[in-house]
């Protein structure tokens, strides 16, 4: 136990005695300038520019007088007109055709096309 006693006392001394000792300062470290560019062609395939991807064009709706549509649509509204009717089907994905009957101003959005009938008082238009 002793033995155990004297070496923990000599090796605290000794890290005391080596903590006391001044560090000396570190020599200043000069880094040389980078290289210059390397100003040789690539390697490798061309890079190909992509072109721009084509705009959707703007859904139009193609009035079509004088016909109507047998049954109703899967959105019927009353009031407005037929350019009202026209702009909700526009806005409208599942849309594909209207008919607008002015008597009662109607607007029926089909979402399939639909046979067209002779006569009446309704305008129907296709989306386009």
């Amino acid at each position: 136990m002793k033995r155990a006693i004297f070496l923990a006392a000599a090796l605290l001394a000794a890290t005391v005695a080596t903590a006391q000792q001044p560090v000396p300062p570190l020599a200043p470290v000069q880094l040389a300038p980078p290289p210059p560019a390397a100003t040789q062609a690539p390697t490798g395939p061309p890079q190909l520019s992509t072109p721009a991807p084509a705009k959707a064009s703007t859904p139009t709706m193609e009035r079509i007088s004088g016909v109507w549509v047998e049954g109703g649509g899967f959105n019927i509204t009353y009031g407005g007109n037929y350019e009202a009717c026209a702009a909700k089907c526009l806005a409208t994905v599942k849309c594909v055709m209207i008919e607008y009957y002015r008597p009662e101003k109607k607007c029926n959005m089909y979402d399939a096309e639909r046979p067209r009938l002779k006569g009446g008082s309704s305008d129907v238009a296709l989306k386009k």
